[in-house]
């Protein structure tokens, strides 16, 4: 564990055994997140990042999955050892998490004012007086629109917006060192995407909070993460700062994913990344993006690449063999240099 970091995840190991064979959803990952900062968990459906954070919190057994090895260590205690009773009293207290879609995370037959007053009474030991008052003011925190009114509304009776303030009021009610935003935004028109992220921002700010957000949206990651870990068939392929990134991705899968985004220069040739993600029961051998890769090397297919620092790049890593003999190759501009070269298809 990195001794400044809040939540460290070593060699987590999540599988689930399903009629087509046993799925390795999650296969050897670890990061850090550090206090007051926010890491990005990034990549396609399917890839783990969900199980990952269900993970963190103890909630993938109810769901069928086997935490199968590794360790997630939250302030030095490790969350796999702890007993049932502590994992409730870690979760919405000291970790808080929101989902993806709000209309299914709200029970529809309570009030929000109800639904965010029974964390308050359960973890703060509120009267309900005092659990209402509260509630009103973290309505009030996340900007909902009339609050003294809201908070006797019913799921349905709010948009899908307004939804979603709730489940972030309702997750920042105890103020948790750590939340875990899972894909917050995927909902959400574009306006109220942006509102809602720059709410979190807003709150991340006033309470020093750590984030782990989880998404597929790239643009997501550039206005809002300090770090980002790029996932790919259950493992973590890429690891470096937004800026890094970005600037120069060194997996070709992130490189792929970038260049598969539209530029503001209209010149700038889209590349599409060929084929389709790996089923996870029949991954195939060596490095899982090999058959859709474009740098791949002979011994792609026969082994599975470390996730190793890139040399001269300081703390950056990346599990790819090509990137490892050519740390400073551009990789998103060879892309679009092949793609140029083997014009329309």
């Amino acid at each position: 564990m990195t001794p400044e970091a809040l939540l460290s995840v070593r060699d987590l190991k999540v599988q689930f055994r399903t009629d087509d064979g046993l799925v390795r959803a999650v296969d050897g990952v670890s990061f850090d997140v550090l206090p007051g900062k926010t890491l990005a968990l990034v990549g396609e459906s399917g890839c783990g990042k969900s199980v990952t954070a269900m993970s963190i919190l103890r909630l993938i057994e109810s769901q069928g999955g086997i935490i199968a090895g590794g360790s997630i260590e939250f302030q030095g205690r490790n969350l796999l050892e702890l007993d049932a009773a502590s994992m409730r009293r870690v979760r919405g207290n000291d970790i808080a998490m929101i989902f993806q879609e709000p209309m299914t995370s709200l029970n529809p037959v309570y009030t929000i004012g109800n639904q965010i007053s029974e964390v308050l009474r359960w973890h703060r030991g509120l009267s309900e007086q005092e659990a209402r008052a509260e509630t009103i003011r973290l309505l009030e925190l996340v900007h909902m629109p009339d609050p003294r009114q809201r908070v006797d509304e019913y799921p349905h009776q709010l948009s899908g917006g307004m939804r979603q303030r709730v489940m972030i009021a309702m997750a920042l009610s105890c103020e948790p060192l750590l939340l875990i935003a899972d894909e917050p935004t995927t909902a959400l028109d574009v306006t109220v995407q942006a509102q809602i992220l720059e709410l979190m921002q807003e709150l991340q700010q006033r309470l020093h909070m750590a984030v782990l957000l989880i998404t597929h949206d790239l643009g997501v990651v550039a206005g809002n993460a300090d770090d980002v870990a790029v996932m790919y068939a259950g493992r973590i392929v890429e690891h470096a700062s937004v800026f890094e990134l970005f600037d120069a991705p060194k997996h070709p899968y992130t490189a792929g994913l970038l260049a598969s985004l539209p530029q503001l220069d209209h010149r700038a040739t889209l590349v599409p990344i060929a084929g389709s993600v790996p089923d996870a029961s029949r991954l195939p051998p060596g490095c899982a993006f090999h058959p859709r890769c474009r740098f791949r090397m002979s011994e792609c297919s026969e082994k599975e690449p470390e996730l190793l620092p890139l040399k001269g790049h300081g703390q950056r890593t990346t599990a790819c063999f090509y990137t490892q003999k050519e740390p400073d190759a551009d990789l998103t501009q060879s892309l679009r240099m092949q793609e140029e070269e083997e014009g329309p298809r």
